[in-house]
Formats: C-alpha cells, structure tokens, sequence
C-alpha cells in the first residue's frame, strides 16, 4: 500500500508541468503568478482502510481536482482550456503507476477566482 502522502507527492508530480505549470495542495496562494493562465488545486480526501478481492486494494479514497483557466479577455469563462486542463487531467491520472483511479464525476462550476474559473474533478482511488 502506498501511503496517503505517497498518493499527494505523485498527484502533484503527475499534474504539474502536464494539466498546469501552478499545481497547489489543498489551496491557492493569496498571490498568483502575474503571467499565470491557468493553475489547479488538489485535495487529496480521506483514505479508509477496505480490502477488496478482486483488486487487492487494501484502502480506497478519492481526490477532488480543481482546475481553473483564466477568463477570456472579454470577461467570459475559457472553456475551451477547461475542457483542455480536464482532458488532460484525466489522461495523466489514468496513465500513472503510483495508484489506481477511476473517474466519480466532473462538476462544471460558475465558481470563480479573481479572473478565473473553474471545474472539479472527482477521482476515487483504490491503492
């Protein structure tokens, strides 16, 4: 079993420089970057021992990513680069080695951050 803070390690390792060059765990600096586009929060949720059969997991837990895109320069949401940043996500976190994961849900927000918003994407782990 790899460790919950294994898990956190190689989310940031698997998300930064592929979804965004601005990973954050758990929450976002007061202060962005000047140039920053895009960047993504990762909250690694609870781990819970459980052992399952059929895939020898011996604990399971789920990791919410949050992905936000700069607003066009008109004011309005970018979703091209969202549904880019989840693409993307969702690839590198399939293609990983460190745990196995599975897609619970994506939620399309109106929440916002200064000039950005963002999309939630919901993974349940099994390690």
């Amino acid at each position: 079993m790899t460790n919950p803070q294994d898990i956190s390690m190689g989310i940031y390792g698997i998300l930064n420089g592929t979804v965004s060059d601005n990973v954050y765990d758990e929450t976002a600096p007061n202060k962005l970057p000047d140039n920053c586009t895009d960047f993504v929060i990762y909250d690694l949720g609870s781990f819970k021992p459980a052992y399952d059969y059929d895939s020898g997991s011996i604990s399971r837990g789920f990791v919410s990513i949050h992905c936000f895109a700069k607003n066009k320069s008109n004011g309005i949401k970018n979703t091209a680069k969202l549904k880019l940043m989840a693409d993307a996500c969702t690839n590198a976190i399939n293609t990983n080695i460190l745990f196995r994961a599975s897609l619970s849900e994506i939620q399309v927000t109106t929440r916002g951050i200064g000039d950005f918003h963002g999309q939630t994407i919901i993974y349940n782990i099994l390690n």
